[in-house]
């Protein structure tokens, strides 16, 4: 089924419509196009006719980001949901065609991910994911609180949406790498089976850190839940 059995969610939470239409503009650039494409958006203002012609799926959910991250999951009419940063782009156009050989029925697997070093530049980030775990699930925390807290992401992994209904919804208390908290749950459950790939080229996305206030505090106090969590589960 490949990318016909794929939606990509993008939650955005007060940015410019403008930044939104350029992480559109490198999912419509792509050779092979996802099933669906839904932006999630708590906007009063109405959405830009420039925006309208991408042909995108839209739900206005009131609140925190991570009630539309999972608004847009329980929406999702595919097997395999990728959610991706309104800031991120997709970094050429055969990007979605590496990931789609993995998403196929059958698979022994539940998340894919590409294997990427991460880069940092001034205002932005080179979106990478653990260059050194090699998909053992039960070290993957560990991974993620050792190798740099604000390069971890989930923005371009794809994985079943039934995984919801094990490990449950994104944290709605959660302001900042709640996605990151969600990974490491699932890890922890025992519910996550990842293939990890190679891949060709890392999303661009903006960096936050400065321009949003509190995002530093934000990340800090998530992975002190992580450490927690790992704590308790005896995975130190």
């Amino acid at each position: 089924m490949g990318l016909q059995d794929l939606t990509i969610i993008i939650p955005t939470a007060g940015r410019r419509w403008s930044e939104l239409e350029r992480c559109l503009d490198s999912i419509w650039d792509q050779v092979d196009l996802p099933y669906a494409v839904t932006v999630v958006h708590n906007h009063e203002r109405p959405i830009p006719k420039v925006i309208q012609d991408h042909e995108v799926g839209h739900l206005r959910v009131e609140g925190p980001i991570y009630r539309g991250f999972n608004a847009g999951v329980r929406s999702a009419p595919t097997k395999w949901v990728m959610l991706l940063g309104d800031d991120d782009r997709l970094p050429h156009d055969t990007w979605l065609k590496g990931i789609a050989r993995y998403l196929r029925p059958g698979a022994p697997w539940n998340y894919v991910y590409h294997l990427v070093i991460p880069v940092e530049r001034k205002g932005e980030v080179r979106r990478g994911t653990l260059p050194s775990f090699q998909g053992r699930e039960s070290e993957l925390p560990g991974a993620i609180l050792a190798h740099g807290r604000g390069l971890v992401s989930h923005s371009g992994a794809a994985y079943l949406k039934s995984l919801h209904r094990t490990v449950g919804p994104y944290p709605e208390h959660l302001r900042s790498q709640g996605d990151t908290w969600w990974m490491c749950k699932a890890a922890l459950k025992g519910a996550l089976k990842v293939k990890a790939y190679q891949g060709d080229g890392p999303i661009v996305g903006a960096d936050d850190s400065e321009r949003v206030s509190g995002v530093k505090d934000e990340r800090a106090r998530t992975f002190k839940l992580i450490e927690r969590m790992v704590k308790r589960a005896g995975r130190t």
